[in-house]
This record gives C-alpha cells, structure tokens and sequence, in this order.
C-alpha cells in the first residue's frame, strides 16, 4: 500500500528537506570536516619525520658500512703486501752487495757477483710472474729494500703489486721515461708509498748519517749519495718528477730549484754532468717527501777472456 501526501504541504515539506540538508551540510563541513583536518596534520607531520628519519638512518648506514669496508680492505691489502715482501726477502737475501765503505773496488776485484744478481732479479721476475720487475732498491739507514717496477706508464703501480693483483699499497716503481739499459738518462725517479720512511731525511743528525743509497739493475749495482731532502705540496709547480731535459742548461736549473726547495742539504757539488736519483712518497696531507742523491759509483758486469 503506498503513501498518499497531500499536495498541499509538499511544499512545506521541500522547504524543510533543504533547511535539514543545509543544516546537516553547514554542521559537517564545522563540526566534522574542519577537527579531521586539525587531526590530519600531525598524522602528515609524523609520516614526513619518520621518512626523514629513515634517510638519514641509510645514509649513515652506507658510511658506516663504506667505512667498514675501507678498514677490512685496508687490512687485507696490508696482510697481502706483507706475505708479497716476505717472499721478495727470502729471493733478495741472496743478493751481493759490496758496502758502499769499500768503494771503488780495485780495477782486479772479482765482480762475478754482479751477473749473479742479475739472475737474482731474474727469480723475483719468476716468483711473481712479472717481467715488469727490473731493480732492487735499497736504502740501508731508511731500512728500505724491495723490489722496484717499471712498465709504460705512471699509474699502474700506485695500486698494484708486485704481482700484478690490485692492492691499495700499490709497489715502488720507476718512472716510465727512465732510461735504465744504458743509465743514458739524468734524473732517475723511484715512487712507492713504501717510502714513507723517507721522511726520516728531515732531521739532520740523520740525513748526515744515512747518504748511502744502492739501486741493483740487470747487469750493474749503482751506489747514490743523497744529498738534499724536503717534502712539498703535491701540486707544486717544481716538477722535480722531470726525466727529460733538452740540454744541460736546463738540468742545471733543474739542480737548481732542488737546492733552492731542500731543506736539508750537504755540501755535494751536483753539476750538469751528474746523474741524480730521486725518490718520492706521497702522505697524509698532500705533501710529497722528496729525497734527491748523486750517482758516485756504478760496478758493471765484467767478462774476462782467457787466452791460452
């Protein structure tokens, strides 16, 4: 059965339905809507400061675990640096060196020790798999003795070993324009983070103490006096790195400028006729210590023929 409504308050009731509606829609939009807001922006406040929050827990996160990883492969190259020079010692220790006190030797002295060394440096190629091997360095007061490097460019060895694996100690190497078949060159450079000790040639009382170094190459030993030490900005202008030189003049200022940046020198006379040596390690800092020596000495491999 449907429900009759008389036409006479229909109109009646319209005017209440859109009073009720606006009623309804006026106390939601003040009494509803308008307090979920106000109870919506703590919500949003939270969510934006927990993600805030998590992206500076990643960030710390990816240091903290970088870091981690810096110090454990740190570690690692370091204990497999170690293992590297222990072999080079048990090869080395064969290795004949007359002390610099007795030089020069007689025009006689038996010098069979030299080729000898030479197949020395030729098992260190052997134990390493590395044909890149072609000196031993040895600096008795800096108690520096390890095997020496060269290959076509400068950045090869500054982070790899001696046999031939990435290692962040990398190894001493030669610099790539170094002519050492001949020793036709002027200024022999040497670079390898092990030469941090180096930096003991910045006290005089030892500099005065330690002048002998010794470089074992393929068919010759050569003997160094050093004579001027110093460390220096990493981007300094002196490019005391120089292998080549035009003429003597230029070697010459070249000598210069060393005596000019040494803060330690001797009394060495170092002419444009003079072969130098110079080592160079990188530390803390950006600094570069620098150790410059003069050849005095080279005993080369000498055959005698026996005529019956």
């Amino acid at each position: 059965m449907g429900v009759i409504v008389n036409h006479k308050i229909q109109p009646g009731l319209k005017y209440a339905a859109k009073g009720v509606r606006h009623f309804l829609e006026d106390s939601f939009e003040l009494e509803a809507v308008r307090p979920l807001i106000w109870k919506e922006q703590p919500i949003q406040k939270s969510v934006k400061k927990f993600k805030t929050i998590n992206i500076v827990f990643i960030i710390i996160s990816c240091f903290a675990a970088f870091l981690i990883y810096s110090v454990v492969k740190h570690y690692y190259d370091l204990n497999r640096n170690d293992n590297i020079i222990r072999r080079a010692d048990k090869i080395a220790l064969q290795l004949i060196i007359p002390p610099a006190d007795e030089l020069p030797l007689s025009s006689d002295a038996d010098v069979s020790f030299v080729p000898f060394n030479s197949f020395v440096l030729s098992m260190l190629r052997d134990e390493f798999d590395n044909s890149d091997i072609v000196a031993y360095l040895s600096v008795p007061g800096a108690s520096i003795s390890y095997p020496a490097v060269m290959c076509g460019n400068n950045e090869f060895y500054l982070n790899h070993a001696l046999d031939r694996s990435r290692n962040s100690l990398g190894s001493l190497f030669l610099d790539s324009g170094c002519d050492i078949a001949e020793l036709s060159g002027r200024n022999y450079v040497i670079y390898g983070h092990s030469l941090l000790d180096l930096k003991h040639y910045l006290d005089r009382t030892y500099f005065n103490e330690n002048k002998d170094i010794i470089l074992i190459l393929d068919g010759m030993i050569t003997y160094w006096e050093v004579y001027a030490a110093y460390s220096a900005p990493e981007d300094f202008n002196f490019k005391y790195s120089r292998t080549s030189f035009a003429s003597g003049a230029e070697f010459t200022d070249h000598l210069s400028h060393i005596q000019y940046m040494a803060a330690i020198k001797s009394n060495a006379y170092v002419t444009a006729d003079d072969k130098i040596l110079t080592l160079s390690a990188g530390r803390t800092g950006g600094e570069m210590l620098v150790v410059h020596a003069k050849l005095v000495e080279v005993i080369n491999e000498v055959i005698k023929e026996v005529i019956n």
